[in-house]
């Protein structure tokens, strides 16, 4: 019980689960599925492209925690790949101090 009452949920993201279109977010080639929402009415869908780099990114600016979570929810459905296709999440920290570290989680 105590750790419940001390538990404090934050969403950095905005718009997450695209029900304001694009708003908040920089958009290289997605499009916005209104038929398919997981916990919203609407999702971000893209359609893979041979050769073609499509990204989908906002800058979050959280407070000062010593941990963060990051999840999310994807359907990747009938894939194919070409030779160097990589399909994941890329997440970039820039500390205080000005040093960065970006980490790459693949999803297939």
């Amino acid at each position: 019980r105590s750790e419940l009452l001390e538990m404090m949920v934050f969403n950095y993201l905005l718009n997450s689960r695209a029900e304001n279109g694009f708003a908040y977010w920089v958009n290289n080639g997605w499009e916005i599925d209104s038929t398919r929402g997981y916990s919203g009415t609407s999702s971000f869908k893209v359609q893979g492209q041979l050769g073609a780099s499509k990204t989908l990114s906002q800058t979050v600016q959280p407070a000062h925690r010593d941990n963060y979570t990051l999840s999310f929810r994807i359907d990747i459905g009938d894939i194919l790949r070409g030779p160097n296709a990589k399909i994941g999440v890329a997440v970039k920290f820039v500390y205080d101090d000005g040093t960065e570290d970006e980490q790459y989680v693949s999803l297939i």
